[in-house]
């Protein structure tokens, strides 16, 4: 039921999402590595509220 997370790679196999995650501070890092362990154990649906609280934060500046 669980998915794969891949890392991008750009042209010169570097993992700029990678590199963006380790410039955040630990408890938002700690915050994104569950929520990667969930989509990897649970799917989707698991993350589902996650993403629609950072995306409606996001678009209304909350």
């Amino acid at each position: 039921m669980g998915v794969i997370v891949e890392y991008y790679l750009d042209s010169r196999s570097q993992n700029p999402v990678k590199k963006f995650i380790n410039s955040l501070p630990v408890k938002t890092r700690v915050k994104i590595r569950r929520i990667f362990l969930l989509l990897e154990e649970y799917g989707l649906i698991s993350v589902i509220p996650h993403v629609k609280k950072s995306y409606r934060n996001s678009v209304l500046g909350n």
